[in-house]
């Protein structure tokens, strides 16, 4: 804290550029309220901002929401143009014990193969250079080795070049201005970088802009898109491709260097405290009077037993049958899933359904549709033959054109189905934002070529087979009995934020004793501040819903509420908790007690 309970500054306004606001002389005075507690949201924050401090200036560098060691990047012995990046997740948070540092490894993989070795390997294997270039490049990640920064590529633009012109800015002074320069330009003189190759075409980044969205424009959402053009040539990919990841023997040397067993990943943690208390120039935890201890928390743990998933179960009488057995250190039961029948399909199957897919995947897509119907039949759910729509081109356009065409031809199609090349983002809103918000509501699976190829085509059509029972409210297993928990109401809760736009709630609430059947809502918040999340209403349309299936009202609710940060917590407590208690008063009755859990998840 400063020396004096009162303490002011005086500083000089810039003013505007133009000179009709004059620079202006202010006063700020900082005034000692109170003190805050240890362990409270506000210093954990502060605390967490040191972190990042100390990091950037030891030389990492922030990657994703990640920082990375550049001097420790190793080169894969075996795997040619194959780097791995070292680094840590680290979070300080108030756990069971106490406020502690949480650090993990971390690493990233790129490889020295720029996009521009793509285009380029595009143009000598002949055919439809632009389009094969686009199959290996949309929707991957690159990374720009002048500045560390990751990339998603969004599209190509073909027409553009670096010696096209863009406005650039530069400080004069202490002023910024704008100025025109070719690309070419700005990386020499910017980045002291000189191109190679000059009519190569430019990566099209699509980046959401922080400033508000015009009203009643039917264009607002394309003009509120900020579009980064990269230059291939200095745009490394990142990640590992299909075909790497399905070679055994790629995957055993990358895992050499990222797979990190106990001992040594123990030994890797600690050098991180370690190397923070030799360098206390770096960061300012001293001022606030905390170590960081170098050794480990050893807490007394505890092993609960898993839940047993079954493919029938009757509350009632409290029987169940069909076990779904898997290994207790790698639960996953999808081998047992093809052999038994889920917990509830629909009736009638799936009879009527549309499957649209790009003429360069017409094998992949053939090869899904038989294999899909193939492995849907024993797990119970009865899949006729879909309505096959080819279409030429696989552009945003030509599948949305397709899927209106067919919506409006008066056929009542119960799925619709469309396989993708890549995971191009703008195709894949198109197809969502249809089948979801059009004026026609239809239950959709995206499916992407390259995921139902090979070895692991009928792993991933029992999987999406899974996911399109569910979309057409069937239940894929259930939980044994909840034994003192029956009754219970589970909640999910989410928020999505973004700068200039309406906030979206999305609500989700389980209706029956099997968790299997669920009330979900969407809310638009118009409103910001502590009353931002109105959880009022669809609480009590869940209530009313829970009541209606089972006779009776739930005699627990379990909210799990998801993307709260630290400084929040008082807010869900004193405005979420209570939005949720007034709705069970309003529709159960005063007399009538729910118990009530409230569990905010942090990925941390």
């Amino acid at each position: 804290r400063l020396e004096d309970d009162e303490t002011s500054f005086t500083v000089m306004t810039r003013g505007s550029k133009d000179g009709t606001i004059p620079p202006e002389q202010i006063t700020i005075t900082f005034k000692f309220n109170h003190r805050v507690p240890w362990g409270s949201p506000t210093i954990l924050q502060v605390m967490n901002i040191l972190l990042k401090s100390y990091m950037k200036k030891s030389g990492m560098t922030l990657i994703g929401r990640h920082y990375f060691q550049p001097n420790r990047v190793k080169s894969v012995q075996g795997l040619d143009g194959i780097n791995v990046w070292p680094g840590y997740v680290t979070a300080i948070s108030e756990c069971t014990g106490g406020v502690m540092l949480n650090v993990d490894i971390a690493h990233k993989i790129t490889r020295s193969q720029s996009a521009f070795h793509v285009i380029s390997d595009a143009k000598r294997g002949g055919g439809n250079v632009k389009e094969n270039a686009e199959k290996v490049l949309v929707g991957e990640v690159v990374m720009t080795g002048y500045n560390n920064k990751t990339y998603r590529v969004d599209d190509i633009d073909w027409d553009v070049t670096p010696l096209h012109t863009f406005k650039a800015g530069r400080k004069s002074g202490k002023e910024f201005e704008e100025y025109e320069t070719t690309y070419v330009d700005y990386y020499r003189e910017r980045y002291q970088l000189t191109l190679k190759t000059t009519d190569q075409p430019m990566l099209v980044s699509r980046n959401k802009d922080k400033g508000p969205i015009p009203a009643n424009n039917p264009e607002a959402e394309h003009q509120a898109q900020r579009l980064i053009y990269l230059v291939p040539e200095l745009c490394n990919l990142t990640g590992i491709t299909e075909r790497q990841r399905a070679d055994f023997n790629f995957m055993k040397e990358l895992g050499k260097v990222t797979r990190i067993g106990p001992n040594d990943r123990a030994k890797l943690t600690m050098e991180y405290p370690r190397d923070m208390n030799s360098r206390k120039e770096l960061h300012r935890f001293d001022n606030w009077s905390v170590k960081i201890n170098t050794g480990f928390v050893k807490p007394t743990a505890r092993r609960l037993k898993p839940v047993g998933m079954y493919q029938f179960v009757d509350w009632a009488k409290k029987t169940r049958g069909g076990e779904l057995k898997s290994n207790p250190d790698n639960p996953d039961w999808t081998n047992s899933i093809r052999s038994m029948k889920l917990a509830r399909v629909p009736a009638e199957g799936l009879k009527s359904w549309l499957f649209i897919f790009p003429e360069r995947v017409s094998r992949e897509a053939q090869d899904f549709h038989n294999t899909f119907i193939k492995v849907a039949g024993p797990m119970g759910l009865k899949v006729d033959n879909a309505e096959l729509q080819r279409i030429p081109r696989d552009t945003p356009a030509m599948y949305q054109d397709a899927i209106m065409a067919k919506l409006n031809s008066g056929v009542r199609y119960q799925l619709l189905a469309c396989m993708l090349p890549n995971n191009q983002k703008q195709r894949y809103d198109i197809i969502k934002k249809i089948s979801y918000c059009g004026q026609k509501p239809i239950p959709s699976q995206c499916v992407i070529s390259k995921t139902v190829s090979g070895k692991k085509l009928m792993s991933a059509c029992t999987k999406i087979a899974m996911q399109i029972n569910a979309k057409l409210g069937g239940a894929l297993w259930h939980p044994e009995p909840l034994g003192s928990f029956a009754g219970t109401m589970t909640i999910g809760l989410d928020v999505f934020h973004q700068k200039g736009q309406n906030s979206i709630v999305g609500y989700v609430a389980s209706l029956n004793q099997t968790q299997d059947r669920f009330y979900s809502r969407a809310l638009i918040q118009t409103e910001r501040g502590e009353n931002m999340i109105k959880l009022q209403e669809p609480t009590q349309v869940a209530l009313q819903r829970f009541k209606e299936l089972n006779g009776q009202f739930p005699k627990h609710i379990c909210v799990f509420r998801d993307g709260v940060g630290d400084g929040q917590l008082p807010l869900v407590r004193n405005s979420e908790c209570r939005q949720i208690t007034e709705a069970v008063k309003t529709v159960v009755g005063p007399d009538h007690k729910v118990g009530l859990i409230f569990v905010v998840v942090q990925k941390r």
